[in-house]
């Protein structure tokens, strides 16, 4: 989720084109210089294979400028054999993975990477053995260039990855962080030979590596960050020793981590000190300065920010349910993994089947031949020509007036064919058959793709499903007892209860009385509940059920949130093509949704309203707003014949932590002011029931107590958005006020012109005691 802060009146929180854009450009630039620069790097004095795997494990957009980079490293690092070796190990790697690109497509590419890199690195190094002659010497860097060539593909093509395909959760995995560490450590060799009076940046750049992930994983990441650095230093340098050193100093970081960046520091320089006492030398000397200038850096380095990488590098927690719900998890996933493969089977199906359907034209002369020509062999021999140039005439007049009479055809032709009449008219009745034909084709096709959507649909409810119940939410039983006996003493008939914790530590108790108690009886309730369960609860939520009424005790929120919204339709007497509604989840979280229907009137209303109702209840069932998506797209895809699409604009509020969320399909912008500042969200994004596998467009920031958040459809921003950051700016009142203002506002803007639907919701955050206990 991408986070905007609100620092400017024309800032926006995102701009996807022009984003994407400089991100291309960003990565097309990195990916040459990348090659370029590991092109440089000598491993133990001449081996050079990680521009190599470098340019082997580039994604397909940017493998060629990876390739171009490391073709020009090596033609500028090499004179003799090795380079030309090297640059024809490129070029075959780059063309094999193209080929299975095309072929099966790029998740083969990552796993035939590193095989493709190691026979190609293996086949050069053979011929140049032949030739060369064999050595031990030889056949040791033969050995060791392949194993490097192939296995610095795997850790590039696993650290790349990352940044293609975001970790749905907020922390790296303990084996991506290894990988990321490895490919890191390798780019150092690159400046590993770089010095300056014996004082190698890229020592100073190793050492602080090591700090940062001394601090973040403390004693395991002192660990790795010491073993991969000094490794890769030993290997460029050719001296063993900084191997041993670095892997010290970051183990006994790690073991200091718990006293905080100076602990880190004076760990890693004492040890590098120590080394250069027992093995006195000008590089071990300068290991002290390089880890001096390392520990100035990660002493200045704000601890908030450290904290974020702490959170950020944390392996995320991994979820191993056994017994009966880990046997109900094991089939959830199993389910999962057989829907999707069905949705898959009938997308490969589907594209065989299409893929050995004949051409149109070669069926339709096919048949005229077949029917009007056959037995008669006028045609034969030299007039076989003027046929196939007529009847290939004929095809593109069909095409162009979906008629043709027998003067189209040609006057030598007619003056040749004695059935040219009967040929125009098989053309006619085999065209109007083909036409209906390809609409039918068309028919089918959509089909299954809505249907295999419905199935990967499926799939993702139930891998959900299936995450959700390895996540469930703890059960307390001794606080579950304690407030038993607490609302017992206040005089409540408890028929059940149940405390439990959910995923992200907040405490919900559920409570079943006989009957409802008084207001009174309720708040002392809460503040005595506070107190025993050590979490401070808001009057509970009360629900009517079968036999008695259910309390829900939460968390005490940090904010509320009030929230108006106006709506206008196109015109006085017709329904409004916009719909909106406002949920709460089981969570905490407020989750508002708009939609917005094509065109306006009944037709509108109806898929605009179906959209969000549909929305509503997926979420509410615990879906995320993805799954959701994609749900309600291929309701609307196979709703009817007709096209049927709305836009959804989501934004989902978390009441604890201030944080909002927007995802947005198709939707028109958003507002958000704080503190007499405005900002504008925009995310271009297709709406839903167009295409199938169609996604969110995201952002999100944490919002503040009096801010102000202000969804709209696009009929209020028709004349444009200056006007409504003019008036949001300006505007002093509550919520509904803002929304009514703007809505009339934008109809008054309209007046003598083409109107649309206009819907605005307005969100203003207050702090959690506004409201109370």
């Amino acid at each position: 989720m991408e986070k905007s802060r609100i620092n400017s009146d024309k800032l926006k929180f995102i701009d996807e084109e022009k984003r994407g854009k400089l991100i291309h450009a960003f990565k097309c630039v990195f990916s040459c210089a990348a090659g370029l620069l590991l092109a440089h790097a000598k491993i133990f004095g001449r081996l050079s294979p990680l521009a190599l795997a470098f340019s082997a494990a580039a994604v397909q957009p940017y493998a060629l400028a990876a390739a171009v980079g490391s073709l020009s490293g090596y033609l500028l690092s090499f004179s003799g054999t090795e380079g030309i070796r090297y640059m024809a190990c490129v070029a075959g790697t780059a063309l094999i993975n193209f080929s299975v690109n095309r072929l099966r497509g790029e998740d083969c590419v990552r796993h035939t990477a590193p095989v493709s890199a190691a026979l190609c690195c293996a086949s050069t190094g053979m011929a140049v053995l032949l030739v060369e002659g064999f050595t031990l010497n030889g056949v040791v860097g033969f050995l060791s260039d392949c194993i490097l060539a192939g296995g610095m593909t795997y850790f590039f093509s696993r650290s790349l990855r990352l940044t293609e395909h975001k970790n749905k959760s907020n922390a790296l995995g303990r084996h991506d962080i290894i990988c990321i560490a490895v490919s890191c450590c390798a780019a150092l060799t690159a400046f590993a030979r770089l010095n300056i009076l014996n004082f190698r940046p890229a020592g100073t750049a190793a050492a602080l590596a090591v700090m940062l992930l001394c601090f973040a994983l403390r004693e395991s990441g002192g660990a790795i960050g010491g073993i991969c650095s000094g490794t890769a230093l030993a290997a460029a340098c050719g001296d063993p020793s900084l191997g041993a050193v670095y892997a010290a100093a970051g183990l006994c970081a790690g073991l200091f981590s718990k006293f905080g960046q100076f602990g880190i520091s004076a760990a890693f320089i004492c040890i590098c000190g120590i080394s250069a006492v027992i093995s006195p030398s000008p590089q071990a000397v300068a290991a002290i300065a390089e880890s001096a200038a390392a520990a100035l850096i990660f002493v200045l380095i704000p601890r908030a920010r450290l904290e974020k990488l702490r959170e950020k590098l944390s392996p995320a927690q991994e979820y191993a349910p056994d017994g009966e719900r880990g046997e109900l998890c094991r089939r959830l996933n199993d389910a999962e993994s057989a829907l999707e493969g069905v949705g898959r089977c009938i997308e490969r199906a589907g594209k065989r089947i299409d893929s050995v359907r004949p051409d149109g034209a070669e069926i339709m002369t096919a048949r005229v031949k077949q029917s009007v020509c056959a037995g008669c062999g006028k045609c034969a021999g030299k007039r076989e020509k003027l046929r196939e140039r007529a009847f290939s005439d004929a095809i593109k007049i069909l095409r162009e007036e979906n008629h043709i009479t027998s003067e189209e055809l040609g006057a030598e032709f007619c003056a040749e064919c004695p059935k040219s009449y009967a040929v125009a008219e098989s053309f006619n009745r085999i065209f109007a058959g083909s036409v209906a034909s390809a609409c039918a084709a068309q028919k089918t096709n959509q089909l299954r793709r809505a249907v295999a959507d419905s199935f990967g649909a499926m799939a993702d409810i139930i891998g959900e499903i299936a995450a959700q119940t390895a996540r469930s939410e703890m059960f307390l039983p001794a606080q579950t007892s304690c407030a038993v006996d607490v609302l017992g003493e206040l005089g409540l008939n408890i028929i059940s209860a149940c405390c439990k914790r959910d995923c992200e530590g907040h405490i919900k108790l559920t409570v079943k009385a006989a009957e409802l108690p008084e207001n009174s009886v309720l708040r002392k309730a809460a503040d005595t509940l506070s107190q025993e369960l050590g979490a401070a609860l808001a009057l509970p939520a009360i629900r009517d059920t079968e036999g008695g009424v259910e309390l829900t005790f939460g968390e005490k929120p940090r904010f509320c949130f009030e929230i108006g919204s106006d709506q206008r339709p196109a015109s006085d007497d017709g329904d409004c093509g916009d719909c909106c509604d406002c949920v709460g989840l089981e969570d905490g979280r407020n989750v508002i949704i708009l939609s917005d229907g094509m065109g306006t009137g009944r037709r509108a209303a109806v898929d605009s309203a179906m959209a969000t109702d549909l929305f509503a209840s997926l979420i509410c069932s615990g879906l995320s707003c993805e799954a959701a998506l994609r749900t309600v797209n291929t309701a609307l895809i196979a709703k009817s014949e007709d096209e049927s699409l709305a836009t959804l604009d989501i934004a989902s509020l978390d009441p604890y932590s201030g944080e909002i969320s927007f995802f947005k399909a198709g939707a028109a912008p958003c507002f958000i002011k704080r503190a007499g500042r405005t900002a504008i969200l925009e995310l271009p994004s297709l709406p839903a029931g167009i295409l199938s596998r169609i996604g969110f467009s995201t952002a999100g920031t944490e919002l503040r107590e009096g801010d102000t958040v202000v969804m709209i459809s696009d009929g209020v921003a028709a004349d444009g958005s200056e006007w409504i950051l003019k008036l949001l700016r300006s505007w002093r009142g509550d919520a509904q006020g803002l929304a009514e203002e703007l809505t009339a506002a934008a109809l008054s803007r309209r007046k003598g012109k083409k109107s649309d639907d206009m819907t605005a919701i307005c969100v203003r955050v207050h702090g959690a005691d506004r409201i109370g206990n």
